[in-house]
């Protein structure tokens, strides 16, 4: 049960970091 945690909280957290960088393309087609 702790490794399924964690294993949800690093994706989350790599899916959180992909949401990031896809915000800053975003951001950068803007300008």
């Amino acid at each position: 049960l702790f490794y399924a945690k964690r294993r949800i909280f690093k994706i989350n957290v790599v899916y959180k970091k992909k949401k990031e960088e896809m915000g800053v393309i975003d951001d950068y087609k803007k300008i």
